[in-house]
């Protein structure tokens, strides 16, 4: 009986990977059952659950030399501030009321070793008298040639960790900016 009842846990627990998504042959990552591709183009997947919850992967040239391993404290809150500011830009262009703010930010490891810059970022967008809230797990990856952005994003704070095991899934197909 106790064999059985701990073989059973340990099924109930262990993560169900519908399949491994390569992208373009640059990366890699473990995509949970439940998970449709809705979107390609040449720079971008989009997929998403039955939840409504979004995964975003994005990549472009690293022009800007965009390191994760060798990032300060003092690199992140700049980072931060940048969004800041981005964010501001937003609101302007879009005539909308923005609040957003930082949950986390801090450099992480995957599975493979490389260095990402993950980020939880707390977003509310306010016009006339309607407001929605949106969370977000970002993971930041600076390649020799490309910069990789995977996002989550969710309406439900419940759903933000349900991709943690995919994000520490990733491999990247190339040698991260030291």
């Amino acid at each position: 009986y106790l064999i059985t009842a701990f073989v059973a846990l340990t099924m109930l627990c262990t993560p169900v990977f519908a399949y491994n998504f390569n992208g373009g042959e640059l990366f890699t990552i473990d995509l949970p059952e439940g998970f449709e591709q809705t979107k390609y183009s040449d720079t971008s997947y989009g997929f998403e659950n039955s939840d409504g919850v979004l995964l975003d992967i994005s990549f472009k040239k690293n022009d800007e030399g965009f390191c994760v391993k060798g990032m300060s404290e003092k690199d992140i809150k700049a980072y931060k501030d940048d969004f800041a500011s981005d964010v501001e830009t937003a609101m302007k262009a879009y005539e909308l009321q923005i609040e957003s703010e930082f949950i986390s930010c801090e450099k992480v490891k995957t599975d493979d070793g490389a260095t990402a810059l993950s980020s939880v970022v707390k977003t509310t967008i306010k016009k006339g008298e309607r407001a929605e809230t949106y969370y977000q797990k970002i993971y930041e990856f600076g390649g020799v040639n490309n910069k990789y952005t995977f996002t989550l994003s969710t309406t439900n704070e419940k759903y933000l960790n349900c991709l943690d095991e995919s994000f520490s899934s990733i491999v990247l197909n190339e040698a991260t900016l030291r």
